[in-house]
């Protein structure tokens, strides 16, 4: 099964969501970088001190909604994405508005019939 290793979000416009929770994400891989010890091995293995880091680390990725279609669509059958909408202590109504919209935009448009 192939599955995308990264947390990714969807929104129209990812500058703008990584203004708006970027903080949320650096505060989680913050959070999972404190615990880890050098021989433990996670998906979330961070040095970053900013969003603006953390972003270019590509561990956290925010994508269009046509773009992570195409992505999981290239991994073929079986494929999956990583969500944590409540990450970094990320307020519901914000979390719920991510989540929805992966929801809506993103797997609704990812299912098939048989």
């Amino acid at each position: 099964m192939a599955t995308i290793r990264k947390e990714i979000r969807t929104r129209a416009h990812p500058d703008a969501a990584w203004d708006e929770i970027g903080k949320y994400l650096l505060h989680e891989a913050m959070t999972y970088g404190a615990w880890q010890t050098p021989d433990i091995r996670s998906a979330v293995h961070s040095h970053a001190s900013t969003p603006a880091e953390l972003r270019a680390e590509g561990i956290y990725r925010i994508m269009t909604p046509d773009e992570s279609i195409a992505e999981l669509k290239g991994l073929g059958e079986g494929a999956a994405a990583g969500l944590h909408p409540f990450c970094g202590g990320m307020p519901i109504d914000t979390a719920w508005k991510y989540l929805s919209n992966y929801v809506e935009k993103v797997l609704g448009k990812l299912t098939t019939t048989s």
